[in-house]
């Protein structure tokens, strides 16, 4: 199963010339994790960085799901995409959902204002995660957010930026965490039995782990 946490869209000169230079369809950002063979991401908060119609545009031309359990469409606050999918290998039920840190909503709030709510991973976590329990046998979760660390924005209002080690504290836990954001490489940190993985950012390493 090939995953990403997000942040793909926008963060160096090539993703800069296809958004604001040269847009095409399909992005050649998506396009190329279509051919990889990509079957789940979730967004991080980067992905918002061109706005709202240009991460449409581009994550329509996708041929595998993005998965949200935060990031909400205004003004019905309904879930833009699924919180998690449910995929089948060699007959066990992998159930992968995605969440994404809320600080979207300081840093890109003139892109998302009046049209997009991320709100609290803990507000979603919890029911996401019991409900993805009752049609699974194996959870993952892709955060776009660090561990534990002190956010770089007051959290009044607006939740927790780095909050993925919390995971390990739900009642009904992951056992697999794919980490993003805080640009660190962490191999196969355990939390109460919960697996944290975080490849290096800029696609300099793959994390790969074996179940």
């Amino acid at each position: 199963i090939v995953m990403d946490a997000g942040d793909l869209l926008q963060g160096d000169p090539f993703a800069a010339y296809y958004a604001s230079v040269a847009p095409r369809d399909p992005n050649p950002i998506i396009e190329t994790m279509n051919l990889i063979g990509y079957d789940v991401a979730t967004l991080g908060n980067h992905d918002f960085n061109w706005g709202l119609p240009f991460l449409r545009r581009s994550l329509a031309a996708a041929t595998f799901p993005y998965v949200s359990g935060n990031v909400f469409g205004l003004p019905a606050d309904t879930l833009i995409y699924p919180p998690y999918v449910v995929l089948q290998r060699q007959g066990v039920r992998v159930g992968i959902a995605g969440f994404t840190t809320p600080g979207v909503m300081l840093w890109d709030r003139e892109n998302v204002r009046g049209q997009v709510h991320v709100g609290r991973v803990s507000a979603s976590a919890g029911r996401v995660l019991a409900n993805m329990a009752r049609e699974t046998d194996f959870r993952v979760v892709l955060i776009h957010s660090g561990m534990d660390e002190a956010a770089s924005y007051d959290t009044t209002g607006v939740g927790g930026e780095n909050v993925a080690a919390s995971m390990a504290t739900l009642a009904v836990r992951p056992d697999l965490v794919l980490v993003g954001h805080s640009h660190r490489e962490m191999r196969d940190s355990v939390i109460a039995g919960v697996h944290f993985i975080q490849p290096k950012n800029w696609a300099q390493q793959v994390s790969v782990a074996h179940v």
